[in-house]
C-alpha cells in the first residue's frame, strides 16, 4: 500500500513539472525577442498608378517605363524592347496598394530574412506630377513558400508579402517580360471537290435488254397495164 502511494506522488510531481515547463516555455516563446506575426495595414497605398518598375540584385538589372499616352510598356534594361502588356500591368496594379501577408515584429537582425545588402531592390515610381517613389528590399522565402520576406529600407519592420506579387519580379531578373510576337495565321487553302459521274444501276442475270427497232413498210407496185397476168 505504501509503495502504492509513492508511485502516486510521483506521478504527480512529474505532471506538476511537465506543467510548470511549458508555462516558461510559451512565455519565452512571446517575448519581445521573438518575431510575432502581427497583422498589419498596407505597406503604402497610392492613388495613382505606377509608371516606372526597377528590379535591381547584385548581378542584373531590368527596368520597365509606361508610356502615359498610350498605357503600353517598354523594357528600357538590360534590353530595349516592348514590354508584355497583361503580366507588367499585372505586377504593376498589385505594387501601386502593397498589401502584405502580416508582418514581424521584434525583429533585430534582418539578415537571417535574407535581407541583408546583397538582397534584391525593387524601386517602383508613380504617374502623379511629383514622381513619388517607394522601393523595397526583398528577402528570402517563409518556410512554407507561400511569400517572401520584405522590408523597406531604413526600418526593421519585416513584411511577408504573397508569392504572387513578389515572384514576377525576380523572375524578370533572369528573363525580361518581352513582348511576344503575335502568331502568323495560317492561310487557308481550297481544295475543289470532284463531281461524281452517276454510274448506271448494275443489271441482273438473265435479263435481255432489246432495243426497238421501227419496221420497215413494204411497197407494192402494181402491174403494168396490157401486160397478162400468169
Amino acid at each position: 500500500m505504501e509503495r502504492y502511494r509513492t508511485t502516486i506522488i510521483m506521478a504527480v510531481a512529474l505532471i506538476l513539472l511537465g506543467g510548470v515547463a511549458l508555462f516558461l516555455n510559451n512565455n519565452n516563446a512571446s517575448s519581445p525577442t521573438t518575431a510575432t506575426p502581427t497583422p498589419v495595414p498596407n505597406v503604402w497605398e497610392e492613388p495613382n498608378p505606377v509608371s516606372g518598375i526597377e528590379v535591381v540584385s547584385a548581378t542584373n538589372k531590368v527596368q520597365l517605363t509606361k508610356d502615359p499616352t498610350l498605357g503600353s510598356w517598354s523594357i528600357t534594361q538590360p534590353v530595349q524592347k516592348p514590354a508584355d502588356l497583361f503580366s507588367v500591368s499585372a505586377v504593376a496594379d498589385s505594387l501601386q496598394k502593397l498589401q502584405p501577408m502580416f508582418a514581424l515584429t521584434g525583429t533585430t537582425d534582418l539578415s537571417q530574412y535574407g535581407l541583408d545588402p546583397n538582397s534584391i531592390v525593387v524601386t517602383l515610381t508613380f504617374s502623379d506630377s511629383q514622381h513619388t517613389t517607394h522601393t523595397i528590399n526583398i528577402g528570402t522565402t517563409t518556410p512554407d513558400g507561400t511569400g517572401y520576406y520584405v522590408s523597406v529600407p531604413g526600418t526593421n519592420k519585416v513584411y511577408v508579402v504573397s508569392n504572387s506579387t513578389i515572384e514576377p519580379l525576380r523572375t524578370w531578373l533572369v528573363t525580361p517580360p518581352v513582348e511576344q510576337p503575335s502568331p502568323t495565321p495560317i492561310p487557308i487553302t481550297v481544295v475543289p471537290t470532284e463531281t461524281a459521274t452517276p454510274t448506271p444501276p448494275p443489271q441482273s442475270a438473265g435479263t435481255v435488254v432489246t432495243s426497238a427497232t421501227t419496221p420497215t413498210p413494204t411497197v407494192q407496185t402494181a402491174p403494168a397495164s396490157g401486160t397478162p397476168t400468169p
